[in-house]
This record gives structure tokens, sequence and C-alpha cells, in this order.
């Protein structure tokens, strides 16, 4: 072979392995979605580095990028997102909604004991069969103080009265993995619809004004445990970029 072709082949062989280097396969980091804190926290033990490992938490979750140096492939990634308890779950379904008096009934009959914790779901369930026999609601609600009210009624052979709790207490916990360490106090408020004609039957709504600082609150809680159980990594407050794409 001539000496100049020599040099052309070289310079294919040189350009061929430049258009091969722009296209070489990036492999791709692997995701990991968790179902429970502890779980997080034991796969940051195993997977992760205090020096590498960084994790950032918002409204609504955790990411992790497990080795931030990592630069020729796409990160490792871990999820997890935080999740209602089922006790909360139920009384959210009947939140900031007119239900009659049957639902709220039966709802509050298939309470665990001592989840209302101001007063008994007995005697509140007493207090509602009350105005089942109700024809007609007289005048306005009797407030006693800021926790409670007395309604007085019509039934078919004389008058009578039920007094409701307008703040309720429930004790329960907040997020799922809640159940043996932290449960949270939530004040509901109870709102009664006068019925409008003969025909009709008290409604009843619940509340929750303070749910968001409830929700906040919870979210602390979960983010100490998880920095007393990661003692020296990095965890910072906000949503990482590279996760969320």
């Amino acid at each position: 072979m001539t000496e100049k072709k020599s040099n052309e082949m070289n310079n294919i062989e040189k350009k061929h392995l430049t258009i091969m280097k722009g296209n070489v396969f990036q492999p791709k980091g692997t995701q990991y979605r968790v179902d429970s804190l502890s779980s997080l926290v034991d796969l940051v033990k195993a997977k992760g580095d205090p020096q590498k490992t960084v994790l950032f938490y918002y409204e609504s979750g955790i990411d992790v990028v497990l080795d931030d140096t990592i630069e020729y492939r796409t990160k490792d990634l871990a999820f997890f997102s935080f999740r209602l308890s089922p006790e909360l779950e139920e009384w959210n379904a009947l939140m900031n909604r007119w239900v009659t008096q049957k639902i709220l009934i039966d709802f509050l009959t298939h309470r665990e004991p001592r989840e209302l914790t101001l007063v008994d779901e007995v005697s509140l369930i007493n207090q509602l069969e009350k105005l089942k026999l109700a024809t007609t609601i007289v005048g306005d609600y009797q407030y006693h103080d800021r926790n409670n009210f007395t309604v007085m009624f019509k039934v078919e052979d004389g008058e009578g009265s039920a007094t409701l709790p307008s703040v309720i207490e429930v004790r329960i916990p907040f997020f799922l993995e809640n159940k043996d360490n932290f449960s949270k106090t939530i004040e509901i408020e109870l709102e009664l619809s006068k019925p409008r004609s003969a025909d009709e039957k008290p409604q009843f709504k619940m509340t929750c004004p303070k749910y968001s600082r409830y929700y906040r609150e919870a979210v602390e809680n979960e983010i100490s445990k998880l920095k007393q159980s990661l003692s020296g990594y990095l965890i910072l407050a906000g949503a990482n970029e590279i996760a969320r794409h």
C-alpha cells in the first residue's frame, strides 16, 4: 500500500471513530419508587453516600439523587409521595358537601373507638337521631359556646330539641405510615342546613378550615424523622429539576 493510500485510510478511520463517538449509547440511571418513608431511608443507606446523595422535599413528596457526581449517564433517582391515611381519606370523602342525616349517622357509626375526642360518637348519633322525627325546625340555632348549638324543632305530638357540636375534634393518623407513631388532632366544623319546606330534611356539612396547616405540620413531622434517620446527608427544601423531568 502506498503512503498516500495509507494516510487516506487513517483519515477515514479517524472520521469513522469520531462519528461513532458522537452516537455512542448513553446508559440510563435507575429509578426507584418507594411506598414508605422507612423504605426510602433503607434505600438511601444501601445505595447512597452522604458525600454524593442529595434529598429534596416538597409539599407532596421527596426526590432523591443517589449520586450527584455522575456525569456520563443519567443519574440514579428515588421518589416517595406522601399518602393520606385511610382514616383521613374517609373523613375527606364527606368534607365540604351537604349530606343527609342517614349518611352522617352511618359514617359516625363506623368510626374507631376514641376517634372523636370532644364528644363521643354515641352521644352525637343520639342527638342526630332526634332530628329524624322533626317535622319543622323552629327559629334560629341557639349557640351556648363555640362548641355547641341547640336546635329546636316540632314533632307530630309536640316540640323537642337537639344539642349538636359546632366543632368536632378527631384524632387520627394523618399520613399512611403514621399509624403507630404520629396522630394529629383535627378540628372539623359541623354545619346544619335548615329545611326550607315541610318535605325537606335537615342536611349537614363538615369543613376543615385549618386543613392546609395540618398538612404542612404533618409534612414537617415526616421530614424531621427523615433528618434524624439520615443524619449527615444533604436534605434540602424544594423539588429537584432533574428528577421532575
